[in-house]
């Protein structure tokens, strides 16, 4: 889920709404209620409107908007952990993106030939080669064991998690 990538500080109650919310677009929405009895289809469709007419959850929900509104403004807008990243450009299709304040991990973005399953030295000794200006490779070697990991997976033009390394 996205909110847990983005660590949003949010109840186990607040995830559980944020399911039922992903559950009725996904689900509710999308499909029709099917049924050719008009006392079923009635009894469904009431059914389905009271888990969402209802004024007391509607408040919750606004609430629930409100703080993610609120957390999505501070990655980017903090002052007291202001965000700060850089790009290196290797060649052409080879570069490395990094990331860090905005109250998330550091994050760097490999987009090279290479398909990483884990992060290793190598791989942090890899961006280090490329990343040598300060005060980005003192702060890669110091918070390298909180650092989230992505690589460009092109066949699928999106980003993915390269995973712990948990024999380090």
């Amino acid at each position: 889920m996205l909110a847990k990538e983005l660590y949003f500080d949010l109840s186990d109650n607040e995830y559980n709404m944020l399911n039922e919310i992903r559950s009725y677009i996904e689900k509710d929405i999308k499909y029709p209620i099917e049924t050719t009895i008009d006392d079923d289809y009635i009894s469904k469709y009431n059914k389905r409107s009271k888990k969402i007419w209802d004024d007391t959850k509607y408040n919750i929900f606004i609430k629930l908007y409100d703080k993610i509104k609120y957390q999505v403004k501070i990655i980017d807008h903090s002052t007291e952990d202001v965000m700060h990243g850089g790009f290196w450009e290797i060649n052409n299709d080879t570069y490395i993106h990094y990331r860090r304040g905005g109250k998330l991990p550091p994050i760097i973005i490999i987009n090279d030939n290479i398909i990483r399953a884990e992060k290793t030295p190598e791989v942090k000794l890899f961006i280090l080669k490329y990343i040598d200006y300060q005060p980005y490779r003192l702060y890669i070697e110091k918070e390298w064991d909180v650092t989230i990991l992505y690589q460009v997976n092109k066949k699928k033009l999106s980003l993915q998690k390269i995973a712990e390394n948990h024999s380090l």
